[in-house]
């Protein structure tokens, strides 16, 4: 798995940040606006958006061509079940399978 690929499944973390009032409302008139369903996911799309700006040139071109083989993948049915997916996933990330919970 590429390095793009394992920082787009990594686990999540919480962190805390402060913000001025300004910043503050701004955040919240954007989601009230709809740019985003809430404040945290406006943030995380940011961050990803600078993430995905940092990226050299190579990885760029890496990211696209994994999507588009996904999406090639999908369009001639390559698929797997969704059940599957997950418990691929999970395993990937070392997470217990739902069996095992």
């Amino acid at each position: 798995m590429t390095d793009i690929e394992n920082a787009a499944m990594s686990p999540q973390r919480s962190i805390t940040i402060t913000l001025s009032d300004e910043l503050d409302m701004f955040l919240d008139e954007e989601v009230r606006r709809g740019v985003s369903r809430s404040r945290t996911e406006y943030l995380q799309d940011l961050l990803q958006e600078r993430y995905l700006g940092s990226l050299g040139e190579t990885e760029r071109k890496e990211l696209k061509r994994a999507i588009r083989q996904g999406l090639d993948d999908a369009e001639a049915g390559r698929l797997i079940p969704l059940d599957e997916a997950f418990a691929r996933l999970k395993a990937h990330l070392s997470l217990p399978s739902s069996k095992q919970q």
